[in-house]
């Protein structure tokens, strides 16, 4: 059996002590349009290449993406579904 376990969090720092064991668990992250600069700043190794200049002109109902495929991680900026209606 696998567990999954998503966190839906605005601060990566409301993880406090647990941040660097999330980080090194295999966590995926996606960090949405108008995300708060330091959540990319407490990701920037791991997101490199893109820049805090590429979060900041992601356009509306987009996401940086980090995410762990087979233990090897991706890294993409990605249009998501807009809103049911």
């Amino acid at each position: 059996m696998v567990y999954v376990f998503i966190f839906t969090i605005h601060f990566l720092k409301q993880f406090k002590g647990l941040l660097d064991a999330v980080k090194s668990s295999g966590a995926s992250y996606m960090l949405l349009t108008g995300t708060e600069k330091e959540n990319f700043n407490m990701l920037q190794e791991e997101l490199q290449p893109f820049t805090i200049d590429d979060l900041l002109n992601m356009k509306p109902w987009h996401s940086l993406n980090y995410i762990n495929c087979n233990n090897q991680y991706v890294k993409y900026i990605s249009k998501l579904p807009e809103m049911i209606k």
